[in-house]
């Protein structure tokens, strides 16, 4: 990446290192491969105001990220500009938490997300800004990548698991959906283990929005919620079996199609 990098250039010129500010290098192939298949997806204007918002993040917060964030933050402003121009707002249950804990980068996606609004004409709120303030803080590279790793590889294994009986399906674990899923299950079972998720009901409007627009995700999500309860002591709420079923919707049609 740089200024101007590209400008009278086409496939098989070289490039002077001095026009290069970034270098993107993947130890794995899989990653490499969702950076492609995301970025080929995206408009010029979403990949503009990600890689604007991730280099304003570095230099304001004085962070170095994981480079999956590249892929973590395109992925989840472009489901949210979906949803903003479909009717649907996912209330985030944790934006008190947010902003109480991580004051900087709640106040830089604010700032995001007001000019994402303005750039694109959506309108989305707090809630969007403390979920991209959450994809900063788990980039951290002095964080690791998730804690309570081991019980939470499991839970996911288990989702994986309940999805694949229901809908009789494999997956591609190298696809981008199925790795828009994992990193969703992450977070969720993070959130389940340290007591950050909530059990009140939010928003019962979306989640009777989403379980009547998709029936067989909804089943399979009733599934999921009796197995975290019954197995595991965790109590899903509206808002999180509502996000579940989206993202378990996406992952079955993008597989079907």
């Amino acid at each position: 990446m740089g200024k101007g990098i590209g400008f009278k250039k086409k496939a098989g010129d070289n490039v002077e290192e001095s026009a290069v500010e970034k270098e993107f290098t993947f130890l794995r192939k899989s990653m490499r491969d969702s950076l492609l298949d995301l970025y080929e997806q995206l408009p010029p204007e979403e990949i503009d105001l990600v890689v604007g918002l991730i280099k304003e993040a570095e230099q304001t917060l004085h962070q170095n990220y994981f480079l999956s964030l590249y892929v973590s933050l395109a992925d989840h402003i472009h489901f949210a500009v979906e949803r903003a121009r479909e009717g649907l707002k996912i209330k985030n249950p944790l934006v008190w938490e947010v902003r109480k804990f991580y004051p900087d980068e709640f106040n830089l996606s604010k700032k995001y997300i007001q000019r994402m609004n303005r750039s694109l004409e959506l309108d989305l709120d707090e809630d969007e800004a403390a979920a991209l303030a959450l994809h900063f803080v788990n980039a951290r590279q002095e964080n690791g990548i998730f804690r309570n790793t081991y019980e939470i590889t499991h839970i996911i294994d288990d989702i994986l698991k309940i999805v694949r009986v229901h809908y009789h399906i494999s997956f591609d674990e190298n696809s981008l959906s199925f790795q828009r899923v994992i990193t969703h299950l992450h977070y969720l079972g993070q959130r389940l283990i340290s007591g950050d998720g909530t059990t009140k009901m939010m928003d019962p409007f979306l989640y009777e929005q989403v379980k009547n627009k998709y029936p067989e995700a909804s089943q399979c999500v009733d599934k999921i919620v009796t197995y975290l309860l019954e197995q595991r002591g965790y109590k899903l709420d509206t808002d999180e079996i509502a996000y579940l079923t989206l993202h378990i919707q996406r992952l079955v049609t993008e597989i079907e199609n």
